[in-house]
């Protein structure tokens, strides 16, 4: 019983700690990985977006990224430090 009560308070601390945003300013614990990208908030979700590149689908986004997606148009980052898709 101990146990689950304790994996349900990590639950929930993981929960309130998640990287959720309303506007830009609640993503500033963010940093984009490259210099050509800006910070945003998308379904609230911090991301990086290129401001420029356009893309059809995921497989158009590339670069220092783990997730990448394409939403509206435009490649978003939301997991850093890789070259995944």
């Amino acid at each position: 019983m101990k146990t689950v009560l304790a994996l349900l308070f990590l639950g929930l601390v993981v929960a309130v700690k998640s990287e959720n945003c309303v506007n830009t300013n609640g993503c500033q614990h963010v940093a984009c990985p490259e210099t050509d990208y800006i910070l945003s908030c998308v379904n609230h979700q911090c991301t990086c977006t290129h401001p420029t590149n356009t893309c059809a689908a995921q497989d158009d986004c590339n670069g220092n990224c783990n997730t990448w997606h394409c939403i509206d148009g435009k490649c978003r980052c939301f997991q850093f430090g890789g070259n995944g898709k």
